[in-house]
């Protein structure tokens, strides 16, 4: 019965409600994170592989995706260069895995010229 009784107390509480929800939310938002870093050491790695440059990440700031006709992901990143010179860079990209060649990345890195570079999924 005490227990039948602390379950009703947690599951009726608003306070302890909100916490969970937010647990949950901090959960969704790191693996967010994990799979948007993903998606970009993997764009980078076949960039690397093919036309280059070698870039490769020190810190993710923020990333944040959109989905409609492919995913959008922008991301504002500091990459390490051949030189291992940090960059703070814009970078998008955009994946449509449906077309050749489908994955698009533009960087847009402080003080450089704005690169477009594509590779397939």
């Amino acid at each position: 019965m005490a227990m039948a009784m602390a379950m009703a107390v947690v599951h009726g509480n608003p306070a302890l409600k909100a916490r969970n929800h937010r647990s949950m939310d901090s959960i969704a938002a790191i693996e967010s994170v994990v799979m948007a870093e993903k998606e970009l050491k993997n764009s980078l790695d076949k960039i690397a592989a093919s036309t280059g440059p070698k870039y490769r990440v020190a810190r993710i700031n923020t990333a944040h995706t959109t989905a409609g006709k492919g995913t959008l992901t922008k991301y504002d990143a500091e990459l390490i260069d051949e030189r291992n010179r940090i960059k703070q860079c814009n970078i998008t990209i955009w994946s449509r895995p449906w077309l050749e060649n489908g994955v698009e990345v533009t960087f847009e890195c402080d003080g450089e010229e704005v690169m477009v570079r594509k590779h397939d999924a």
